[in-house]
């Protein structure tokens, strides 16, 4: 699993095309922060 950010790398990028263009199949998992809660009660929703 491959956790990236909105900050990856162009290190990054090329393995990811790299795995892509050898014909493994990939699932992408899109998650975006909804902002910062200082009670971490955005994580119980």
């Amino acid at each position: 699993m491959i956790y990236l950010t909105n900050r990856f790398n162009n290190d990054e990028q090329d393995f990811i095309d790299d795995v892509i263009s050898s014909g493994v199949d990939v699932r992408v998992v899109i998650k975006e922060e909804q902002g910062v809660c200082s009670d971490c009660s955005c994580f119980y929703q």
